[in-house]
């Protein structure tokens, strides 16, 4: 299972995007972002048992505190909604 984001996010904000992400299993205590050769997030969670929980949503082996998240480009949907028939 991969983090659906929009790659072409500045780093800094696309950070914060994935911080805010990984804040749901528990506190985050650092994020590093790799975009080559295939775009991942290396997510430090303060405690072992954060790290256990964000791994298992991934379906993913915690090594540590840190989980190994790979990122995709998220799928753009297009304006305007279904047409009314005459």
């Amino acid at each position: 299972m991969m983090l659906q984001v929009n790659l072409e996010t500045p780093d800094q904000e696309l950070c914060l995007q994935i911080v805010t992400h990984c804040s749901q299993f528990g506190e985050v205590k650092v994020i590093k972002l790799h975009r080559t050769p295939k775009p991942f997030a290396l997510v430090e969670m303060v405690t072992n048992d954060q790290a256990v929980k964000l791994a298992a949503h991934y379906k993913r082996t915690p090594f540590d505190n840190c989980v190994l998240i790979y990122l995709e480009q998220k799928v753009r949907r297009g304006r305007g909604g279904s047409r009314k028939s005459k």
